[in-house]
């Protein structure tokens, strides 16, 4: 992930996958203050009609942040727990033909 500050307090990403060593932008996410809640609006490449999805935060912490769309197919919870000063884990999480499922994915901060 690699996020922008953009204005009024909004952040922009992009989320990229490995592909024979080139970066390829898979999704577009957008964090967003809408009516006093605090959205996490992910857009994914050949999904949801091109449409973003919203998460709501549902929980803050200082080393935890939870997003949550109960209306989503996959996944219904995004959750970032910030594991050192320079990285945290990015989780997806939620239920998939009735089975519990959780992705997680390792980030680290790289320098300026």
């Amino acid at each position: 992930e690699q996020w922008y500050f953009v204005e009024n307090g909004e952040f922009d990403c992009v989320n990229v996958k490995l592909k024979n060593g080139d970066s390829i932008p898979n999704e577009k996410v957008s964090l967003r203050l809408v009516d006093e809640e605090l959205v996490l609006e992910v857009k994914v490449k050949d999904q949801n009609n091109g449409e973003g999805v919203p998460f709501t935060l549902n929980l803050f912490t200082d080393d935890l942040l939870i997003f949550d769309n109960e209306e989503h197919d996959f996944p219904q919870t995004i959750q970032y727990k910030l594991t050192h000063k320079d990285s945290c884990t990015a989780s997806i999480i939620g239920t998939i033909n009735n089975e519990n499922r959780r992705v997680d994915f390792s980030l680290i901060r790289l320098p300026d």
